[in-house]
């Protein structure tokens, strides 16, 4: 097999190569080595190109820039046991990747975490989080044990009132009509119509404010 010393070239070549790849190619990247991750994050900070939408639902992990969308998925094999993958195109702007896997449910999940991990903003639709998981994960940002290069997350939650159980921790209510511009500028592109609470990190360095959108999905935008 033919190999290709990415790491060794300068830093700018380096990113016109990333900036070929599709999205999975970058994951593919990034777990290569620690180096190669670091590459990898940077690349996507920069970017700011694939936002990351994972459905529970169907186990499938969604990443798009236009005008292309990307889908990956673990299935279940039980009809082609020498088969470990396949692709299938759609109208040349989707592409979909299946991969064959004895515990799909599991293996997307690790797939997901890691995405998240190198991509900077991620979506989560018909989530299995629950309230307090969400509750701890915003506590765990703002304590800098995780996500620190964190710029949004938007996931479905049961409605309304799940936000008083979300949003136990210290924050603060805000009208900034500065921040309700960046919702509505990217990367989640929502109007703000309902309450915001302004979070921060323990460093001082970022906050967070949070809303939510219609009546079922919390958003929330680093600042």
């Amino acid at each position: 097999m033919t190999t290709f010393p990415l790491l060794q070239l300068p830093l700018l070549a380096i990113d016109n190569v990333l900036c070929m790849m599709s999205p999975l190619e970058l994951i593919d990247v990034s777990l290569a080595s620690s180096r190669s991750k670091r590459h990898v994050k940077n690349f996507s900070r920069t970017k700011k190109e694939f936002p990351v939408y994972f459905n529970n639902y169907n186990g499938s992990m969604l990443f798009r820039r236009e005008p292309m969308t990307w889908e990956f998925a673990l299935k279940k094999n039980y009809n082609e046991p020498n088969m470990s993958s396949f692709i299938e195109r759609d109208y040349e702007i989707t592409e979909i990747i299946i991969k064959l896997s004895e515990e799909p449910s599991k293996d997307i999940m690790k797939w997901f975490d890691h995405a998240r991990d190198v991509l900077p903003f991620f979506v989560l639709r018909n989530s299995i989080l629950t309230n307090q998981e969400i509750n701890r994960f915003l506590k765990s940002w703002m304590s800098c044990e995780t996500h620190l290069d964190l710029e949004a997350f938007q996931i479905d939650i049961s409605g309304p009132d799940a936000m008083n159980e979300i949003i136990d921790l210290p924050h603060e209510k805000t009208n900034d009509p500065e921040i309700v511009k960046k919702f509505d500028s990217g990367p989640i592109w929502v109007p703000v119509d309902n309450e915001m609470f302004t979070i921060k990190r323990c460093d001082g360095k970022k906050k967070a404010t949070v809303t939510i959108f219609g009546h079922d999905s919390l958003c929330l935008i680093v600042h």
